[in-house]
């Protein structure tokens, strides 16, 4: 058993949490789905997005300013999901780090979970400009 003894001192930490997360969310599909329809995007594009948030939020620096809910499309997400996802990240960052960012990443995740959570459950769905061509790409999507 690897006894870790390292906190997230590094941007080159941050992108260890980051992708090892990411290759663990791969390992549950749906999860995984849930994932990328909230990102509305390729996976592969969100990673700088994300380095930088959680550079911004750990050591303060970087030029994250986005608010993240206002870019996401609200799709109906059971609670189950949230708990999952939680479980998921903060047992990978146990599994690489140990120390006080390590915690901080670990509390913020459980903030942004419940924070989206709360806003999903009262809040009326977010619209977003889409093209005609990316709402009957939605609907086609959604009737497979």
């Amino acid at each position: 058993m690897k006894i870790i003894t390292k906190d997230i001192t590094t941007i080159d930490d941050i992108m260890l949490m980051v992708d090892s997360f990411r290759l663990k969310l791969g390992g549950d599909i749906d999860l995984y789905k849930i994932y990328r329809k909230l990102l509305k995007c390729d996976v592969k594009l969100s990673k700088p997005v994300l380095y930088s948030f959680w550079n911004k939020i750990i050591f303060g620096k970087g030029r994250f300013s986005r608010k993240p809910f206002q870019y996401r499309i609200p799709i109906k997400i059971e609670e189950e999901y949230f708990e999952k996802f939680s479980l998921l990240f903060n047992s990978n960052v146990d599994e690489l780090f140990i120390g006080k960012n390590a915690e901080l990443v670990k509390n913020r995740i459980i903030a942004l979970v419940n924070l989206y959570q709360t806003k999903l459950a009262y809040k009326k769905p977010l619209r977003i400009r889409r093209t005609k061509a990316e709402l009957e790409k939605e609907k086609n999507d959604n009737n497979l």
